[in-house]
């Protein structure tokens, strides 16, 4: 009876027709679109596209702390960033995405009817993907929404897992390269977690067959691994040591440090859950007959999950068993252990459940019926409560800590045509849009942490000394004054920075009057002049 079935299943299975499969494209990126699809700057992209305008165009903001340290995504610039020399960073924000998207939909598409589904199956897969990946991640990891470097290098992964169930080794030596080429981060671990695939095959080839595939990859992977080593270069080991602190404990800790958060017991217990419904379909499916190479392709994204849920678990143990040496901990630690499992474990519940849903149609109807209205379910609540949230409020999400968008919006407008070129400011702490909207120069932002490690400690002594405390909301120790915003500073302790940091405006809240003059205000901002 399991040969019959078998044997049925191959019958059944012809290559998808062209229509269907440009259908699912069109599809999944439509789903794409509804899940990232807000107005920009995206939280990351006033920082991204920024430093990529500065980089083909060092005269705009030229002198910014930020802008001017060195750069670690040198390929997103090259293949992106040359766009902000003819067009405006909004647009250049939606041309990315679009294309970002487009090529996620393709290389999604492509991985899933590699696992034998139905083309119109990848953008149901794709909607659990991104609504398990939003509701259940661990580390704060996200695949689709504004554009940067992660974003194509995770395309190049799907490409990726996709050759390594064709058995394209070469081919996969080649896309994990230019994954590195474009995020060393997301390459560099789905290459440890294609490895573990590899050592999983029955039937794996040599490694000397796959030397032109892993020597090209090795090439392409330079391109984004020499600007990553060069961040440490000529700097003590006492500086990369405070940098790397920093970095991990004080900035990133809800990326880097995960199980030492305060906050972080739920979100721990929600990739649990992910985890979880990971091993009971992977037990579900390995119960099922069904052919051997449509096992293999699955067994492949399994692999490739339990690697990503292994490498976390090291992280984990990194981080409580280096408790005691923070320096030896952040050393380990900023490597991002928890990235992967964010998204490999979404990624095969997504693609592993829609097989099974396949397989229980075929034969198990009831049941199968029942579990299309909850995989159908997942997505469209996910895709309800966003659409609620932005209706509630539309403005991009990298302006969500503000106080009062559209006063923002005019105090900066005001800015960029009131102000020399070259003029500096102090911003308030939570903002992260002036580059975006003013085009101006600041003096330190508490999104845009620089990436080498003088700059990182500068970033801090920055910080402290213009905002007191709280460079993150997570550092509990409170070691010096907190101001909520800058106004509760006195004038003098003002001027003495614009002195010291070269800063001629103040931009802040407009919560306590300043004994300053007053070049403009408006119902939240207010900006002062510090210099004549």
């Amino acid at each position: 009876m399991t040969d019959q079935r078998v044997n049925k299943d191959l019958a059944e299975s012809s290559p998808p027709g062209r229509a269907a499969v440009c259908a699912a494209m069109l599809l999944t990126f439509v789903i794409l679109f509804i899940q990232g699809g807000w107005p920009a700057p995206d939280v990351n992209e006033s920082h991204y596209l920024a430093k990529a305008k500065h980089y083909w165009d060092p005269t705009w903001c030229q002198g910014d702390f930020f802008l001017e340290s060195d750069d670690a995504h040198l390929v997103f610039y090259w293949t992106v960033g040359w766009l902000t020399c003819w067009l405006p960073l909004p647009a250049v924000a939606w041309v990315g995405r679009v294309v970002g998207w487009w090529l996620l939909a393709c290389t999604w598409c492509r991985l899933s009817l590699a696992l034998r589904g139905q083309p119109l199956l990848a953008p149901l897969s794709a909607g659990l993907f991104v609504a398990l990946l939003d509701q259940f991640h661990m580390a704060g990891e996200w695949v689709v929404g504004g554009v940067e470097a992660k974003v194509f290098a995770y395309a190049l992964v799907f490409l990726a897992l996709e050759a390594v169930v064709r058995s394209r080794w070469n081919r996969v030596g080649l896309l994990l390269g230019g994954a590195m080429a474009f995020h060393v981060i997301v390459g560099g671990w789905s290459s440890v977690a294609i490895g573990v695939c590899w050592l999983g095959e029955r039937k794996r080839p040599k490694l000397t067959s796959m030397i032109p595939g892993l020597c090209g990859g090795a090439l392409l992977a330079s391109f984004g691994l020499v600007p990553a080593l060069a961040l440490t270069v000529g700097t003590t080991s006492e500086v990369t040591d405070q940098a790397n602190q920093i970095y991990v404990f004080e900035r990133l800790p809800h990326h880097l440090a995960v199980p030492l958060v305060r906050d972080a017991t739920d979100r721990l217990v929600r990739h649990g859950l992910l985890i979880a419904m990971l091993a009971a379909l992977c037990w579900c499916t390995e119960r099922e007959p069904m052919p051997d190479d449509r096992r293999r392709a699955m067994r492949t994204v399994s692999w490739f999950a339990w690697a990503a849920v292994l490498i976390a678990t090291s992280g984990l143990v990194i981080a409580w068993a280096t408790r005691g040496n923070p320096a030896l901990g952040a050393s380990l630690l900023r490597y991002y252990w928890f990235r992967l499992t964010d998204v490999a474990a979404a990624m095969a519940v997504a693609l592993l459940g829609v097989g099974y849903l396949s397989i229980l149609l075929k034969r198990r109807p009831r049941w199968g019926a029942a579990a299309l209205a909850i995989a159908l379910a997942i997505p469209l609540g996910h895709f309800a409560e966003l659409t609620i949230a932005h209706w509630q409020n539309p403005s991009p999400r990298g302006d969500r800590h503000l106080a009062n968008y559209d006063a923002w919006r005019d105090i900066c407008d005001w800015v960029s045509q009131n102000t020399p070129p070259d003029a500096c400011f102090l911003t308030p702490r939570l903002s992260q849009t002036f580059h975006w909207h003013a085009g101006r120069t600041e003096v330190v932002v508490r999104k845009n942490i620089p990436q080498n490690a003088s700059a990182i400690v500068e970033w801090r002594s920055r910080i402290v000394t213009v905002h007191g405390w709280a460079i993150h909301d997570w550092v509990d120790n409170r070691t010096r004054p907190y101001y909520p915003n800058l106004t509760y500073r006195s004038s003098q302790e003002l001027i003495a920075l614009g002195e010291r940091y070269g800063a001629d405006y103040l931009l802040s809240e407009d919560e306590r009057p300043l004994d300053l003059p007053l070049q403009y205000g408006n119902s939240t901002y207010a900006i002062y002049r510090l210099r004549p």
